[in-house]
């Protein structure tokens, strides 16, 4: 299929109530449509880093730049056949990941059209029920956030996650245990704690989570090495996990048991 235009749309939604990390507080989604036209078919992407650059280091600015100035210009008049080229195609183009997922995930979706098959058998997906998963941001009170983890365990979600940090860890845990017994509950750290913060997560191990979601920096594998041979609940790592090299080393290493896997 020969690519004849790529256009890029900004799409800013606003949630229905602010969502607080341990970085920051996010108030509405910002995402970049991208749709490639060819003779036959278009196919929709979407790039979908934060606004600022607290969990990435790709914003909607920097994926705007990448996607116009790098990306789109190597594609458009080319012709692709199979989504695998697209690796060659920006092999000389480091990083920015969520800008080439929105290009990336465009042409799956041409593939499948071209197929004639759902996008999610074109990857390889099974059709099969999946439970989902809520992520539950830091809220004003622990009273706010019982009523919010009741309110989804009543809609039916079979697992919770909350995000936390410093000074929102221990109580929101044990309160939850204590209102909602053994349920599948995840916590999620968002790199903002250090070694020096062990004991937290000590104590944090006797209320058996299903992971701790990276709860150390990005950048540090072994120091996350060193927290999961000292606690037995399973770290999960998601921001560390920025390529296949890192995965591979992360799991290698024995610094996680689990992987939190994003498109980009």
């Amino acid at each position: 299929m020969r690519i004849k235009k790529i256009e890029l749309i900004h799409v800013r939604l606003p949630l229905n109530e602010p969502f607080e990390i341990s970085s920051g507080v996010i108030y509405e989604k910002d995402c970049i449509i991208v749709k490639i036209h060819t003779d036959d078919f278009i196919g929709v992407g979407e790039s979908s880093p934060m606004a600022a650059p607290f969990y990435s280091s790709e914003t909607i600015g920097t994926c705007m730049h990448v996607l116009k100035d790098f990306l789109i210009p190597k594609l458009i008049g080319k012709k692709i056949n199979q989504s695998e080229v697209i690796d060659k195609i920006f092999t000389d183009i480091r990083g920015n990941n969520f800008a080439k997922a929105g290009v990336e995930t465009a042409l799956w979706d041409l593939f499948s059209k071209r197929e004639n098959i759902p996008l999610f058998k074109f990857i390889g997906g099974q059709d099969k029920k999946i439970p989902w998963k809520v992520s539950i941001g830091i809220k004003p009170s622990i009273d706010d956030l019982l009523k919010t983890v009741e309110k989804f365990l009543n809609y039916g979600s079979r697992s919770i996650k909350i995000k936390i940090k410093k000074g929102w860890d221990i109580e929101p845990i044990k309160k939850i245990r204590e209102n909602f017994g053994n349920i599948d509950l995840t916590v999620d750290a968002n790199s903002f704690y250090t070694l020096e913060d062990i004991r937290i997560f000590e104590e944090i191990d006797n209320y058996k989570l299903t992971q701790i979601e990276q709860p150390l920096h990005y950048r540090d594998l072994y120091d996350h090495y060193i927290l999961q041979n000292k606690i037995s609940t399973p770290i999960c790592l998601d921001e560390s996990i920025d390529s296949l090299t890192n995965c591979k080393n992360a799991l290698d290493i024995g610094c996680c048991k689990i992987i939190n896997i994003k498109i980009q």
